[in-house]
């Protein structure tokens, strides 16, 4: 039972660690406070376009919102930023996210 309190609870790692995920902490509530409102906002914009009922416009969006859904995000993560060098496109770790 010692050996797992060491290895789960060791105050030492936790001290090293602690600036690591501070750091991790505060980048993911930058993101939060991106993507939410960037998120609401492009939803709203796709919604309201929908309601127009142009065919292909609705066509495009369905096609979209489905790619989205299908894909898992971490699949989405790798793409935008180890896949888009290759044309010549960099994203920053932020920005991919």
């Amino acid at each position: 039972m010692g050996s797992l309190v060491d290895s789960f609870f060791n105050a030492e790692i936790l001290a090293q660690a602690l600036p690591a995920v501070t750091t991790g902490l505060w980048v993911t509530l930058q993101l939060t406070l991106a993507i939410i409102p960037t998120g609401i906002t492009l939803g709203l914009a796709l919604a309201l376009a929908r309601v127009r009922r142009l065919r292909p416009l609705n066509i495009l969006i369905v096609i979209f919102v489905d790619v989205f859904r299908a894909l898992p995000p971490l699949v989405i993560l790798i793409v935008l930023y180890f896949a888009l060098p290759y044309l010549d496109i960099q994203l920053s770790g932020f920005t991919a996210a």
